[in-house]
This record gives C-alpha cells, sequence and structure tokens, in this order.
C-alpha cells in the first residue's frame, strides 16, 4: 500500500441518492436483447450496493457516507459498514438542484469540525466500480491543488468530484455538468482513470457496457436473476 502526502488523509466518499422509486426512469430496456430487465428501483439500489462495496473497500477511503431523503436508500445503507445522512427538505430560497444541495450539506457535514478532509462525491450508479481505480483516481487527485472532476463516458457528465484537503467548488452535477465544472475551473481527469470510474448506467446501452467491464456482485446476481425470453438467466461475460 502507497502511503498518502502528509497533508491528505483517508478520503471521505459522499454519495448522493434521490428515492430508488424515482431513479432509473429511462432504464427499462433489455440488457443484451434479452427480456425482461429487472425493474428500475430494484437496478438502482443494486448499483448503490456495489458502488458503496467498492468504495468501502479502497484502501485510500476511511469512510463512506450517503446522503438522501429516502427511507429505502437508508435502509439499505443500515445493512452496510458505511453512514446515512438525512437530507435536508429544499427550500424556496435554494438556488441550486436537489442533487447539488445535498453535496454541499454532506460535505458541510464531513468538514464540521475537521475542514481538511479530502471528500470525493460519486454518483450511486458506477455499477462496475472497482476498488482498485477509485484508490487510483484519488491518489491522483492528491497531486493537484485544487477541486478535479472524472466525466463519465459520454463526456457531458460527472461521475465523480474529488475535493482534496481544503479544496472546495460549488458541485454541478446534472446536465452537462463536465462543461460546468471545466468552466468552473475544476481540473478534469477524466483521460487518467478507469473506464469503471466513467462508466454511470443511465440506459439499457450504458449498462450493457457496465456489463462488458464486470459489474458488481449485487448488481451481477440481480441480473443473472431476471428472466429472459428464453427461459434462463443472461449472459454476464
Amino acid at each position: 500500500m502507497s502511503q498518502m502526502s502528509p497533508s491528505v488523509g483517508p478520503w471521505t466518499v459522499i454519495v448522493p441518492m434521490k428515492a430508488p422509486t424515482q431513479a432509473k426512469s429511462r432504464l427499462r430496456a433489455t440488457v443484451r436483447g434479452q427480456l425482461p430487465a429487472p425493474d428500475a428501483t430494484a437496478l438502482a439500489t443494486a448499483f448503490l450496493r456495489d458502488v458503496i462495496d467498492a468504495s468501502s473497500s479502497a484502501m485510500r477511503v476511511g469512510r463512506v457516507l450517503v446522503i438522501s431523503p429516502d427511507p429505502i436508500v437508508e435502509m439499505v445503507v443500515a445493512e452496510s459498514d458505511c453512514r446515512f445522512l438525512q437530507e435536508d427538505p429544499p427550500t424556496a430560497e435554494s438556488a441550486i438542484s436537489c442533487i447539488n444541495r445535498a453535496i454541499v450539506q454532506a460535505v458541510a457535514h464531513v468538514r464540521s469540525g475537521h475542514p481538511t478532509t479530502s471528500v470525493v462525491v460519486l454518483t450511486g450508479d458506477l455499477a462496475a466500480l472497482t476498488s482498485d481505480s477509485l484508490d487510483a483516481a484519488l491518489k491522483l487527485s492528491e497531486s493537484f491543488n485544487g477541486p478535479c472532476f472524472v466525466a463519465d463516458q459520454h463526456g457531458t457528465g460527472t461521475t465523480a468530484l474529488m475535493l482534496p484537503g481544503e479544496a472546495w467548488t460549488v458541485p454541478a452535477f446534472g446536465i452537462d455538468s463536465a462543461a460546468a465544472h471545466v468552466a468552473a475551473g475544476v481540473t478534469d481527469i477524466s483521460g487518467q482513470v478507469g473506464l469503471d470510474l466513467r462508466s454511470d448506467v443511465d440506459t439499457a446501452v450504458d449498462l450493457d457496457a457496465a456489463i462488458e467491464l464486470g459489474v458488481g456482485a449485487h448488481t451481477s446476481r440481480l441480473l443473472s436473476e431476471a428472466p429472459q425470453a428464453s427461459g434462463g438467466p443472461p449472459q454476464l461475460g
């Protein structure tokens, strides 16, 4: 295990998560043409479990925090070793989207009393994420003096936002977030990280790509149990 920079302690992973019943509405199609895919709620929950497992296994990570307004997510987190933070309700004065507001809340919570805590925000749908890939990306981001981000495989969205030490930027997750983070001066390290860290799953095509990389145990189990037109389990590899 390589040593971290003296100025960068163990990272805290923050995973903002909407209600699984409201997530992955575009993910209704088949996996590799096999019918039917598991329902979107089950998939979103499996993705989250795999992100938690990969993050918790990373050597550079000291804590995993999931923030959400949803009791289903809270129950999933309770089954793991990570922590749950109840998302504050929106206010009329809020000028940023729900996910970004939740990230601001979670970072403030983590850094309360510990302002130099390194934080990485991950989307909860990185079904193929590995701890080795996350470790490598965190190590890389420690070499920069400010925030870094990882764009999704399409180059438009954001899958990870690294805030080493006291680094900070207003998060801009959402539509065209990669361009928004670049405009804010955040360093783009997408070309130097593993593809699994860029492979969020929003569509059946995305899921197929994640399967090619190798999805986590929870997603793999769910897909293997899904019936298909021929009556057998999906082929995952």
